[in-house]
């Protein structure tokens, strides 16, 4: 963990000071928002909780987020944005199956999460490069499930729960210009952040059986949720909004 900040906060100085343009006239403090794919990977204790031989720990999802400048309407240069983010991701699971049900199974353990964000932009400017520092925190909700293929070769919920818990991280990125007009300014960004969040309960795929009644059985576990995500996507600027 602390080896990724210093390398976070490292690599934002550096494209700070060095991407900078201050020569432009035309500012970017406004309104923007974004939309990008995420990639999550596991880290620590929540890594082994999550890795078998039947789960594939990584997970891929999407995140849509939107920014304003709270003080846009005031003489201050205000390079602090507020935002809003709405995300998922989805672990893709291996098949198993378990006697006396003859069928493919799966387990799946989905994330849903909305953020409240804050985001610090050195340069406000028009610029080839515009790079940041971003923390969020808020709700982050874990679907866990057990999925069975019927006869129709459908796969339906067998079993699952929802577990809720609080989230937070930080993360920095930059973005490349690709395109600009009259009214908005389009960044491809990229950006590398840590995640971690309080105690969950997911279904445990070692502890999945069948009892004396012939019932699945869905054993639970506790885990603390850490992980390190890759985002890439758009970032659209709304020039004078």
């Amino acid at each position: 963990m602390s080896k990724f900040l210093i390398f976070g906060l490292l690599f934002f100085v550096s494209t700070a000071k060095l991407f900078a343009q201050v020569n432009s006239q035309e500012f970017l403090d406004g309104k923007f928002w974004n939309l990008n794919l995420v990639n999550n990977s596991p880290i620590g204790k929540y890594k082994d909780g999550l890795k078998n031989d039947f789960v594939k720990v990584n997970s891929v999802g999407l995140a849509l987020s939107y920014f304003f400048n709270p003080l846009y309407n005031s003489s201050i240069n205000n390079k602090v944005f507020l935002g809003l983010e709405l995300g998922f991701s989805n672990k893709q699971q291996e098949k198993f199956r378990f006697m006396p049900i003859d069928r493919d199974c799966y387990i799946g353990h989905n994330e849903y999460w909305t953020n409240v964000l804050l985001r610090y932009r050195p340069n406000t400017f028009v610029a080839k490069f515009s790079p940041y520092i971003e923390t969020f925190f808020g709700p982050r909700m874990f679907n866990s499930k057990i999925m069975i293929r019927n006869e129709e070769s459908e796969a339906i919920k067998f079993k699952g729960f929802v577990s809720s818990t609080i989230n937070f991280g930080l993360n920095v990125g930059c973005g490349y210009k690709i395109s600009s007009n009259y009214n908005s300014t389009t960044y491809l960004d990229v950006n590398l952040g840590y995640n971690q969040a309080n105690s969950v309960k997911i279904i445990d795929r070692n502890l999945v059986g069948i009892d004396q009644n012939n019932t699945i059985v869905e054993g639970r576990k506790v885990l603390e949720p850490q992980s390190i995500f890759l985002k890439i996507g758009i970032t659209r600027y709304l020039v004078g909004r």
